[in-house]
């Protein structure tokens, strides 16, 4: 292989990001997303722990009082417990909804809507010694393993702050009044989330630049793939077929473009449209589009229109219509007939009057 397959100097091409989407390569963090899930789940469990916490006291006095009658283990046994832990599900309702909704909207944001079922199908090329080993030691799996490492001593020293205030932290529970206990203990978890939180949000947060950045690298191409796929691109009839096609059209506007000196009207949009007509008694049963135009065309229509002294008249959803519905050279359909009507006779007004 020549040093030119082997150098991938070239950025991605559209196509190349397309195919790869394709085939489920996309630049995606799971760090990212699981970090949007804790801090989630974090923030949603210090909102609804008094909730979660009543509710879990509640559900205990009911089945301790039930137990205490020595109840049969019988359907009424059964609706009754489902009824006591009713309180506790609606209480963890915004944790169990909350998780799933976060963890798809966190993958959606990174890479939008997408359904692919290549990574499913079998790659016998993964079982070869040589790629096994190229992937355990592929910058990738480095990073991995350094981000783990750098992960675990930044929660080990959180750990060992929080260890050694250990002391300080058992004398508050203890001296607490039983009433403000879960208030402590609730103040607690915000503080140790807090700091986690913002270490694995951190991480995240790099992780992703990494992963952007490792992705743009593996999609460069070597100048041999870049011709290549232009080749492969420009070898396909149908594409050539639609561009000769699109050619052929814009030299015919263009073209047409002699005719609108010669028109009876322009009909615009006022601006992304414009399409002249021509109608004369004896030739035609209908007016017939001599030229048609978007944009530069359409301005370059209203200009020579002017130029000429072809009345210009605004119009856009017969505008709209005539340029969508009717080629260069065709006549106005019978359907357009009521909505031009009032302009022919404009016109003829204009005429009469001169």
């Amino acid at each position: 292989m020549s040093d030119q397959d082997q150098d991938k100097t070239e950025q991605a091409t559209p196509y190349r990001l397309e195919e790869a989407r394709k085939k489920g390569e996309v630049a995606k963090s799971m760090d990212l997303s699981s970090a949007l899930v804790m801090i989630v789940s974090a923030a949603i469990v210090a909102l609804t722990a008094p909730a979660i916490a009543m509710a879990i006291a509640g559900m205990t006095k009911r089945m301790i009082a039930v137990a205490s009658s020595s109840p049969a283990v019988d359907g009424a046994f059964v609706a009754r417990s489902l009824l006591s832990s009713s309180s506790l599900w609606q209480a963890l309702a915004p944790l169990a909804i909350g998780l799933p909704v976060i963890a798809v909207a966190a993958n959606l944001a990174q890479t939008g809507p997408m359904f692919t079922t290549h990574p499913l199908r079998p790659d016998f090329s993964r079982l070869s010694p040589a790629t096994a080993i190229k992937r355990i030691f592929s910058m990738k799996s480095l990073w991995e393993l350094g981000k783990i490492l750098v992960k675990l001593s930044v929660l080990a020293a959180i750990c060992a702050a929080f260890l050694w205030n250990l002391q300080a932290v058992t004398d508050s529970i203890a001296s607490a009044h039983p009433k403000k206990l879960g208030a402590v203990l609730l103040d607690m978890f915000k503080t140790a989330s807090i700091y986690v939180l913002i270490v694995i949000a951190a991480a995240a947060v790099v992780d992703l630049l990494f992963v952007r950045r490792d992705f743009k690298r593996r999609m460069k191409m070597s100048r041999r793939e870049l011709k290549d796929e232009i080749k492969r691109r420009d070898g396909d009839q149908a594409v050539k077929a639609k561009r000769k096609q699109q050619v052929q059209e814009l030299l015919r506007k263009i073209k047409a473009l002699a005719s609108v000196k010669d028109a009876d009207v322009v009909v615009t949009n006022p601006t992304h449209f414009a399409v002249a007509l021509r109608y004369r008694v004896g030739e035609t049963m209908a007016p017939v589009v001599t030229a048609k135009g978007a944009g530069a065309l359409s301005a370059q229509i209203r200009k020579i229109a002017a130029k000429s002294g072809v009345p210009i008249i605004r119009s856009p959803v017969l505008a709209r219509a005539l340029y969508k519905g009717c080629g260069i050279d065709a006549m106005v359909p019978a359907d357009l007939y009521i909505a031009l009507a009032p302009i022919y006779r404009r016109i003829w007004a204009m005429r009469d009057e001169r």
